[in-house]
């Protein structure tokens, strides 16, 4: 009788023992791997300021002008451009949407 509580108590604790090792070597992984990413950025689920929503309508509205007034993608681009290096955010058109994000990628506005 003592020799099951034995094999059971040795079989219970190599259990415990290889469950830890790998839940310490997926919480390293975890923490070394990069952001999930959407679109080639990483999503940062802070949310946009005051002053970037604001700068993010005067870009939107920007390309929708440019939108309505049918100018050549090569305007678009260079409209995206100076918005770039004015506000530091472009547009682009994605499923009949305007999307407003900044350099890195990140959503500001979705129109």
């Amino acid at each position: 009788m003592k020799e099951k509580w034995v094999k059971l108590l040795v079989i219970a604790g190599g259990g415990f023992l290889v469950f830890s090792l790998f839940r310490y070597f997926k919480k390293d992984d975890i923490e070394t791997k990069p952001k999930a990413s959407f679109s080639g950025s990483d999503i940062d689920m802070t949310p946009p300021t005051d002053k970037q929503l604001l700068d993010a309508e005067i870009v939107c509205d920007a390309y929708i002008a440019a939108l309505d007034a049918n100018e050549p993608a090569e305007k678009l681009t260079e409209l995206n451009g100076e918005l770039i290096k004015e506000f530091g955010m472009r547009c682009y058109l994605k499923d009949a949407h305007i999307v407003v994000c900044d350099v890195m990628g990140k959503q500001i506005m979705v129109k």
